[in-house]
């Protein structure tokens, strides 16, 4: 197998970076365990800062056990989690779920979600907490233990070797809290995210989230938790 670097690509730096990221390393795992790859060319490869491997687009030039030649156009992100988050009030005993308002440029809008992050590295279950601290805030005390597994799987293979597992987390509060919570401004900045709290009813979510993973986590948290 070899792989091919377009000119734009062609710099040590991000030839060395490339080679050392995971989220590289498994796909080409993945391929040539299942593939016949013949070459891989790297068109374009988008740094998150100075060091760390962000995006990767690539062409692949491979067969299937039977010989037949694949497309091979692919768009290499990585792992990913994102977590349904469910509060319940204290008070009424009323469901919430509580979703991210964030602009999504490729989808040419802003869309309602649950908090979700890439993984460069590690434990899906500790990436899924450091994301609730950052998008929703440290002043809640998430705790690993409470994450309950919904699904896992790929989110658009067609495409991207992106690989989600999503999250259930429960949590009680008190009406004062939650109205608190909504509207919060959050995000991290320094990677220009920029995010709003939206906390609505259960019921709701299914027609105002145009969030597929957000769809498919409530149809699968009323199914395996709620229930």
């Amino acid at each position: 197998m070899e792989i091919i670097f377009k000119d734009n690509t062609d710099k040590k730096f991000l030839r060395d970076s490339l080679i050392k990221s995971n989220k590289f390393k498994k796909w080409v795992s993945n391929l040539e365990s299942n593939f016949f790859v013949e070459t891989i060319c790297i068109d374009n490869i988008y740094m998150f800062g100075s060091e760390k491997v962000g995006f990767i687009c690539a062409n692949v030039v491979c067969k299937d056990i039977h010989g037949n030649v694949l497309p091979g156009i692919s768009f290499i992100r990585g792992d990913s989690v994102s977590i349904f988050v469910v509060i319940e009030s204290i008070e009424t005993n009323e469901k919430y779920v509580l979703l991210v308002d964030q602009a999504r440029v490729p989808a040419g809008k802003n869309i309602l979600e649950s908090p979700a992050g890439m993984i460069d590295e590690g434990i899906p279950s500790v990436k899924a907490i450091e994301e609730l601290q950052e998008e929703v805030g440290e002043d809640i005390d998430f705790s690993q233990s409470r994450l309950i597994e919904l699904e896992s799987g790929y989110t658009s293979p067609g495409g991207s070797d992106e690989f989600v597992t999503i999250y259930a987390y429960e949590i009680k509060m008190s009406e004062k809290d939650i109205d608190n919570l909504h509207g919060r401004i959050t995000g991290n900045k320094n990677e220009k995210e920029y995010l709003t709290l939206k906390i609505i009813p259960f019921h709701e979510v299914f027609s105002i989230s145009e969030s597929i993973m957000t769809k498919l986590a409530a149809y699968s948290y009323k199914d395996k938790v709620s229930s």
